[in-house]
């Protein structure tokens, strides 16, 4: 079950989890299709955290957070969320009451709220440990303002060059240590595109897997660093590089707004594997 601070306001990604997870599973007529009005008691009327019967705890809960502030922001967040078709609008109260789609359940059902909320994305890359002055921790910071702003393919071509500079930090860290990572992996390409260090790196992981392992393991360092970053590379990667490479030149090519979200969904996940495979090979 969420738990929710009474102590401090609450940040934006908590707000949006506790907004899946009460449209998901409203505890307070579970199994309804009854629409949600954001007002902080329906949040957690929904939600059904005990907290709330608490009279001194839901005191101390709006010292820290304005009621009509935190209502405000609940509610242009719903709206964010109609705008990428999860919810559908209803006229009703003050702010409106919304229907959850069946994409809207899709996307809930595996949410990351770093993705739809302001900063959220820069804060999640903080937390892997991407200092602010990372490169991509810095593009993928301007990558998520021009989504949230509606400049798709703008945000698609940052959010390509933030990846890009995961792979090129990568590809120099297995360079610096490859003598005695993988003495048989070819020498990386001199000057290489991002396009010849993503294969380099692909080669590394897929066909020397085995001396990386035993690197590893005579190392001390952990495996599970290789198999993540198997399961991202290729695929993750690829992907955002090339259509970063199609909305960035003038090919006619235009990017929806779920398409773009589908990139923003994939790029944490590679950030962390791409992290993690930096600091085994440090």
């Amino acid at each position: 079950m969420l738990d929710l601070p009474n102590d401090r306001p609450l940040s934006d990604p908590e707000l949006a989890l506790a907004l899946s997870q009460a449209i998901l599973d409203n505890r307070l007529n579970p199994g309804s299709n009854q629409p949600f009005q954001p007002s902080i008691p329906t949040l957690f009327a929904w939600l059904g955290l005990p907290n709330w019967c608490d009279r001194a705890w839901r005191q101390r809960f709006y010292e820290a957070n304005r009621e009509p502030d935190l209502e405000f922001r609940l509610a242009e967040y719903c709206w964010r969320l109609v705008g990428l078709g999860f919810l559908v609008p209803q006229l009703a109260g003050d702010w409106g009451s919304f229907h959850l789609t069946e994409r809207g359940r899709a996307f809930f059902q595996g949410f990351d709220p770093s993705v739809l909320t302001q900063g959220g994305l820069d804060a999640r890359l903080a937390d892997i440990g991407f200092s602010p002055t990372d490169l991509p921790r810095q593009y993928a910071r301007l990558a998520q303002e021009c989504f949230l702003a509606g400049h798709y393919e703008a945000s698609t071509v940052m959010l390509g060059v933030a990846t890009e500079a995961l792979i090129f930090d990568l590809a120099d860290a297995l360079a610096a240590v490859q003598s005695s990572f993988a003495p048989t992996l070819r020498t990386r390409p001199g000057r290489p595109t991002a396009a010849q260090t993503l294969s380099w790196l692909t080669e590394a992981i897929e066909s020397h897997r085995p001396e990386l392992q035993a690197a590893a393991r005579a190392k001390s360092v952990p495996l599970d660093w290789i198999e993540e970053l198997r399961s991202v590379l290729s695929g993750t990667g690829q992907a955002i590089r090339l259509t970063r490479n199609d909305v960035g030149h003038p090919t006619g090519v235009s990017i929806s707004q779920e398409n773009a979200l589908q990139l923003f969904v994939l790029f944490p996940r590679l950030a962390e594997a791409c992290a993690g495979a930096v600091a085994a090979l440090a």
